[in-house]
């Protein structure tokens, strides 16, 4: 009996989740580290299915110098990623006066990651903004794109990738929260 509560429990969850319709709200063009491109529609779980190439229309891209930003330190066991000087640029290389949503954004991913930071981009498309942060984990380097929600000053994880780049995003709709 208790076997079969168990079953039929796991069977719901499964479709229940397996029954979420697709909805993305960004496209998303990553590199390998052999240079290979994907395109991918992304939804706000994760869920992706590749698309063709697409050329990002407005988007603007920040790159943060994570060497003169983070120091990173260990404190408690964790890898804790301290500001230093927030150094931002540019897609062509000049200097971006920071501003607060930037700001925010910055100290949030020093706040949140527990791992020593090898590169950081923040994404902006409509005034949604998405951050492409890659660690330094051992033998990978784990790279994970959130989207920033403004409402709420949170990084929330929409995908999760070894060893790739994000080069650019375009935005499909407004974000809808979880």
């Amino acid at each position: 009996m208790k076997r079969t509560a168990i079953l039929i429990t796991a069977l719901c969850f499964i479709f229940l989740r397996c029954g979420k319709s697709f909805n993305p709200f960004v496209k998303v063009s990553i590199s390998d580290k052999n240079g290979a491109d994907q395109y991918l529609e992304v939804d706000k779980y994760g869920k992706n299915r590749k698309i063709n190439e697409f050329k990002a229309d407005n988007s603007k891209i920040y790159n943060l110098d994570t060497v003169e930003s983070f120091l990173p330190e260990i404190v408690d066991n964790k890898v804790k990623n301290i500001l230093k000087d927030i150094v931002i640029t540019n897609e062509n290389g000049e200097r971006v006066k920071d501003n607060d949503i930037l700001n925010a954004i910055i100290k949030k991913v020093a706040e949140d990651i527990e791992h020593n930071i090898i590169k950081c981009k923040i994404m902006e498309d409509e005034n949604e903004y998405f951050v492409f942060v890659a660690l330094n984990v051992n033998w990978v380097d784990p790279c994970y794109l959130y989207y920033y929600n403004k409402d709420i000053g949170e990084l929330l994880e929409i995908m999760e990738r070894n060893n790739v780049e994000v080069n650019y995003i375009e935005l499909l709709q407004k974000y809808i929260n979880f």
